[in-house]
Order: C-alpha cells, then sequence, then structure tokens
C-alpha cells in the first residue's frame, strides 16, 4: 500500500461522506473504505494493541495486512464549531477542538508511534498519519512564533528531531501540568507537510456566509 492508494481511499471517501460527527466516526468510515478498495485481500483491525515503550500497551487506529505485511495507520480529526449539510442533506453539527497546539503534537506523536512501528513490528511495511480539519490554524502559516514553534504543521513545515516546547517564558521549576504530561520526543525522520483539499467548501444551510474548507495531511513512514 503506497501513498497514491491512501489518496485514492480519501477522494473515495469524499463521495460519499463530507463530514464525521467525531474522529471514531471518521476511523470507522475510512477504513469502511480501505476494505472496498482492496476487498477480501485485505485484513482491517481497528485499535489494534502492541506492546509500545517500557511495555505499556499501545493502540494503532487501523492495521490493514496485504500480503503478509502490516501497513498500520493513525487517524486525527480535528473540526471547529458549526452546522453544515453532509450528502442526503443530513445536517453534522461540528464541535470546537480548541487546543491546536496539543493537536499538533497528538499529531506528531502518531507519527513517533508509527516509527517505534517500524523498528519493532517485524511485518511492518509502512505506516500513515492522516489528519483532516477545517482548523486553519493546523495547515495555515500565521507567521506568529508561539510556544508550540516546534510542533506546528502547516503546509511546508519540514519537521524533524527533538521537538520541544519553547520553555523560555515558563519557570522551570513550576512548568504547567500541560506540558509536563506533554513531554519532548524526537522523530529519527524528516518529514514534510503537505496539505491537501478534502472535497470542496462547504456552506451553512443557516448562514450562506458560513463556508469552511476541509483539508487533510498524509505522513508517510518507511521501514
Amino acid at each position: 500500500m503506497q501513498i497514491g492508494d491512501i489518496i485514492q481511499i480519501i477522494v473515495s471517501l469524499s463521495k460519499v461522506r463530507k463530514l464525521f460527527w467525531s474522529e471514531d466516526d471518521f476511523k470507522f468510515a475510512f477504513a469502511t473504505q480501505v476494505q472496498l478498495k482492496f476487498g477480501k485481500a485485505a485484513e482491517v483491525r481497528l485499535e489494534k494493541r502492541y506492546k509500545g515503550e517500557k511495555d505499556k500497551n499501545s493502540y494503532t487506529d487501523i492495521v490493514v495486512r496485504l500480503n503478509g505485511k502490516n501497513f498500520p495507520i493513525e487517524l486525527k480529526y480535528k473540526t471547529v464549531k458549526g452546522s453544515y449539510a453532509d450528502f442526503g442533506n443530513e445536517v453534522v453539527e461540528l464541535m470546537t477542538h480548541s487546543a491546536v497546539d496539543l493537536g499538533c503534537y497528538a499529531y506528531l506523536k502518531d507519527i513517533n508511534r508509527l516509527e517505534y512501528l517500524a523498528k519493532n513490528d517485524p511485518d511492518f511495511e509502512r505506516g500513515f498519519a492522516i489528519i483532516l480539519t477545517n482548523e486553519p490554524l493546523y495547515f495555515k502559516d500565521t507567521g506568529r512564533r508561539s510556544v508550540y514553534e516546534a510542533f506546528k504543521i502547516y503546509d511546508g513545515k519540514v519537521v524533524t528531531e527533538c521537538l520541544d516546547w519553547d520553555r523560555s517564558n515558563y519557570d522551570l521549576e513550576k512548568l504547567p501540568s500541560w506540558l509536563k504530561s506533554h513531554p519532548a520526543f524526537e522523530l529519527t525522520g524528516s518529514y514534510e507537510m503537505n496539505w491537501r483539499d478534502y472535497g470542496s467548501e462547504l456552506q451553512s444551510p443557516d448562514d450562506p456566509a458560513d463556508c469552511i474548507q476541509f483539508k487533510y495531511q498524509i505522513t508517510v513512514v518507511e521501514k
């Protein structure tokens, strides 16, 4: 399975679902499209458990097994509040997932976990981290420096090596709890963020001036 296959799956998905009620809804819909594409040749598993670092249980959103090889896929779905019509005129009410900084962190942490599997799963062939969002702060560069500068994933950004928060404005002996619970980590690979449109703009049925554009980013982790 290559990145071209993932793009085809996402394009197929966009033709039957414009919106998702939740991240779990997105995962299930995506897995369904994977199964439709590969048929009986693929075994598709959701929330597959594995032993992570320090023997702690971790879970992969989706694992596709093809020709005796594993292709793990991690998915993120981040939205800004609003109501928009999906196919069949189903109105989907999106939630606001604030804390873009932690959302970026979580996406890059997915890449970090895929790198771990690449080293420790003998059947690993290729992994994919995917994020779908209508929050421009993920894919647009504001040009403003922030505490999560290293974790930003805007279009064109290259992310690599040790990733840590800007701690210059914090008392190192009294760090906030959120920073303690989200420690620095390292990526062994180098990854450029390249965002793509997910379908066309959506218009709110209540406010014609309220339009949103979903975009997605795919990161490939090789063996």
